[in-house]
């Protein structure tokens, strides 16, 4: 819901009004700030009181972020190339995401510790 709002309103009229870096800023702090809200969920929270409204703080934020962040990667395009404007984009973000996970050191690869039974230095083997 949170994300429906923002790209309907909320993210358009931000860009009209303030800098483009202002405009891309204020959302992804509001988003930030929203999921900052969901660290204190506990196993008695009440939904009402965290869940729901963290959710669409986070959503509000998320979906301006994303409207903005088209709306800038696309300007400055003529109309009649609009459309593969925006396909270039979604799909640098695309591989951008799948690509990140595989980088050295971050989880990609073998991050797995050898089981005990390989037979490592020091390790028991009976």
């Amino acid at each position: 819901m949170g994300f429906g709002i923002a790209a309907g309103g909320v993210g358009p009229q931000l860009l009209n009004r303030v800098s483009e870096r202002v405009a891309l800023s204020i959302p992804l702090v509001l988003a930030a700030g929203g999921m900052v809200w969901f660290s204190f969920i506990t196993a008695h929270t009440n939904v009402f009181a965290i869940l729901i409204p963290a959710s669409l703080v986070t959503g509000i934020g998320l979906g301006a972020t994303a409207v903005v962040a088209t709306s800038i990667g696309v300007r400055g395009i003529d109309n009649s190339e609009a459309g593969i404007g925006s396909s270039l984009l979604t799909a640098g973000g695309q591989v951008g995401g799948a690509l990140g996970p595989g980088r050295p050191g971050h989880g990609g690869g073998n991050s797995h510790p050898p089981r005990v039974d390989q037979g490592q230095p020091g390790s028991a083997t009976h």
